[in-house]
């Protein structure tokens, strides 16, 4: 199963607009405030689930040209739908004309003037009014990475931090469980250590001194509390043993999109989607041209269950991917149009432009290259 397209009505700079997405990888280019972003966010409204840290949350703003008396419409349609597909997906499912099965999401997003408030509905299958979907985001695993202006701040200790996630999330009970054992028993051996308890007796004389009576409370100094949370809000990242902070830019932000696949790595029996903006932030073009590289592998060898859409200012990235996985975005004075490279080397796009030979694409492509 692969996210085949999308439509987006009245939605910040967009009136209408369909972009159609590749099996695998799809590269979003374009001038800057051209609609990538908006394109993203209307990704982000339809699969990732309400309550998801990183769900989009519209307000009046988000409506095109101001305008609430139209609702924004985003429409997601899933095709190529294994059998397996068919059963995680069944709240989603419609037939087209020929009767060939695929899966439809919609986000419809209204503006109530008694309420003064906006009110998100998403449903599956062709009717929007239908009731709202639960069970497709058990079986959709989405993940969106904002571009990372500064990446150490998403390498800080924490429960969100992506470490902390996925030991959550992989991890069983026992060996969650054995994990607080193992703090418990830190912790008593800490306690019985001279210099702790010695600090231990100071601090509770001085304590009843101050209160001026025989404490009942006893001060104790322990590690952390033996609990799995806990323990795992204070895992660090360290490279080359140096803390993350000392590392640059750079490497951080390959870290975190380390974080971020690896999640993934683990998730077998289910469809991903990757949801990536501007990843080149502070990369050198080498260093972009490897992350791609990758991505690439990494989608081809997890049989078609994965997808990436990245949006990008990079010329790296949009030369070093192939033509066809090249989708630019443009805003002309009427619209904003999604062109498809994909669409002109198999003329789809317009009758004027005729089939590309192997040769030919093979010239694009290098005409394409900033590196040739």
């Amino acid at each position: 199963m692969y996210l085949s397209k999308i439509n987006i009505k009245n939605f910040r700079a967009i009136d209408n607009l369909e972009v159609q997405f590749n099996k695998g990888i799809t590269i979003l280019t374009g001038e800057n405030n051209v609609g990538k972003t908006a394109i993203m966010d209307a990704l982000r409204l339809v699969t990732l689930h309400s309550s998801d840290f990183d769900a989009l949350r519209i307000t009046t703003d988000d409506f095109h040209n101001d305008s609430v008396a139209e609702a924004i419409e985003i429409h997601a349609e899933f095709q190529e739908l294994s059998t397996s597909d068919e059963i995680g997906m069944f709240e989603a499912l419609a037939f087209d004309k020929n009767g060939g099965v695929y899966a439809q999401i919609n986000s419809v997003t209204t503006y109530s003037a008694d309420s003064n408030k906006v009110k998100t509905r998403t449903s599956g299958g062709l009717a929007t009014s239908a009731n709202p979907v639960s069970s497709i985001y058990d079986y959709i695993d989405a993940t969106y990475m904002k571009p990372l202006r500064d990446p150490a701040q998403s390498l800080k200790s924490s429960r969100f931090s992506y470490p902390a996630k996925y030991l959550n999330d992989k991890l069983s009970a026992a060996q969650k469980s054995d994990m607080e054992k193992l703090a418990r028993s830190f912790n008593e051996s800490l306690a019985n250590e001279e210099g702790i308890m010695e600090a231990e007796r100071l601090y509770n004389s001085v304590f009843s001194d101050i209160i001026g009576l025989q404490s009942t409370q006893d001060i104790k100094l322990i590690f952390n509390e033996p609990n799995f949370l806990r323990l795992v809000s204070d895992i660090k990242t360290k490279i080359d043993s140096k803390e993350y902070h000392l590392n640059g830019l750079g490497y951080n932000n390959i870290l975190v999109i380390a974080f971020i696949i690896a999640a993934h790595k683990h998730i077998l029996d289910r469809y991903k989607i990757l949801i990536i903006e501007e990843p080149e932030a502070h990369l050198h073009p080498l260093m972009q041209r490897l992350l791609l590289t990758y991505l690439q592998k990494t989608v081809k060898s997890c049989d078609g269950n994965t997808q990436v859409i990245i949006s990008t200012h990079s010329p790296v990235f949009a030369s070093k991917a192939k033509v066809e996985n090249v989708c630019h975005i443009t805003r002309q004075p009427s619209a904003v149009r999604a062109t498809s490279l994909f669409d002109i080397v198999n003329n789809k796009a317009c009758d004027a432009l005729h089939h590309l030979s192997d040769k030919q694409k093979r010239k694009l492509e290098r005409f394409l290259d900033v590196t040739r």
